[in-house]
C-alpha cells in the first residue's frame, strides 16, 4: 500500500520506496490506518479485501484484518473505509508495510477531490499514524 507524504512535523518516523514506514527509534509502536475503499461491481455479491502488516518484508502472524466492501448500487460505487491499529516491537531502523489483497478487480483505493456546496476537503485514499 502506497503511502504519499510524512507530516513535515515527523520526527524519527520516515516513507522510504514509497510504502516502507521506516523507524529510526527502538520502541514498541502503534501503527494505525485509515483506507478507503471503493468498489465499482455491480451485482448482488459483496466481496472482501485482506489488510495485514509486514516488518522488514515478513508478514506479522494475526495482523490480517477482513473487511467487505459492499457492491454499486444504483450507479453509485460502493465505499467502506477500513480502520484498525496494531502495537508492533521494531528495533532501530526496522521498517513496516500494510499490505493489502482483494479478488475483485473492480475494488480500489480512492482518493477523492475537494467538493464544493458544501465545502469539503480531499478524501486521502490511505492515511497511517506511528505513535
Amino acid at each position: 500500500m502506497n503511502i504519499g507524504s510524512t507530516d513535515p512535523n515527523s520526527t524519527g518516523v520516515s516513507i522510504q520506496s514509497g510504502n516502507q514506514i521506516k523507524v529510526a527509534n527502538a520502541g514498541t509502536y502503534d501503527i494505525q490506518y485509515s483506507v478507503q475503499f471503493t468498489n465499482t461491481a455491480t451485482g448482488t455479491g459483496n466481496y472482501n479485501v485482506d489488510i495485514w502488516f509486514r516488518v522488514n518484508g515478513v508478514d506479522v502472524a494475526d495482523s490480517n484484518s477482513i473487511f467487505t466492501i459492499p457492491n454499486s448500487q444504483g450507479g453509485i460505487a460502493g465505499n467502506l473505509i477500513a480502520v484498525t491499529c496494531l502495537p508492533l516491537k521494531l528495533n532501530a531502523n526496522d521498517y513496516v508495510q500494510i499490505v493489502w489483497a482483494t479478488t475483485n478487480t473492480n475494488i480500489s483505493i480512492a482518493t477523492v477531490s475537494a467538493q464544493s456546496n458544501p465545502t469539503i476537503p480531499v478524501t486521502p485514499g490511505v492515511i497511517v499514524g506511528v505513535t
